[in-house]
């Protein structure tokens, strides 16, 4: 168990950084430089020194870190397919980061701004509306998303969910203010 468990946290942070080098390596397509990465309990996080105020390059880096996350899914099921069933531990191991993926996808996808699939949200609503307004839409979104999160986490005990929601509702709300500040000063 102790292998299994040691295998599984080193392939969700493993996971995680390569959903996250996902959208840094985006992110260079455009010529947006990543400041940091950052890596802790609740997922990662990359750190551009700007956000691309252009939809459809706000679109391909925000899904950059799930298709990563999809390609992680497909390489850990090849291998689990290449595995002979006689070594257990390395057969759980890849099924459990196989999951581990596709739930990190789903769950990355989900509109809830700041997370992937609201910045996807955002984007799209950005195509025929101005910026501030498509992240003001975005973070209410998202800020719904929170509170759902925070009444699920409470409910049901599960301090993770509870923890989620509440990044979820100051970096949404944080976002949004910023962006309306910066349209203020222009």
């Amino acid at each position: 168990s102790w292998t299994i468990g040691i295998l599984g946290a080193v392939g969700l942070f493993v996971s995680v950084a390569v959903h996250e080098l996902g959208h840094a390596y985006a992110g260079i397509r455009y010529g947006i430089k990543t400041e940091s990465i950052t890596l802790w309990i609740l997922g990662g996080l990359a750190s551009f020194e700007s956000i691309p105020k252009e939809w459809d390059r706000e679109l391909v880096i925000a899904l950059a870190g799930p298709a990563a996350s999809v390609l992680v899914a497909v390489v850990c099921t090849v291998a689990l397919q290449l595995t002979p069933a006689g070594l257990p531990v390395v057969v759980f191991t890849l099924g459990f980061l196989t999951t581990l993926n596709v739930v990190l996808t789903v769950f990355n996808l989900l509109p809830a701004f700041p997370m992937d699939g609201g910045r996807v949200l955002r984007a799209l609503l950005a195509r025929n509306r101005p910026y501030a307004s498509a992240t003001r839409i975005a973070a209410r979104v998202g800020t719904i998303f929170a509170f759902v999160f925070i009444a699920l986490g409470v409910l049901g005990f599960q301090i993770i969910l509870l923890l989620v929601g509440l990044f979820i509702y100051f970096a949404a709300t944080g976002e949004s203010r910023t962006v309306v500040l910066e349209e203020l000063l222009e």
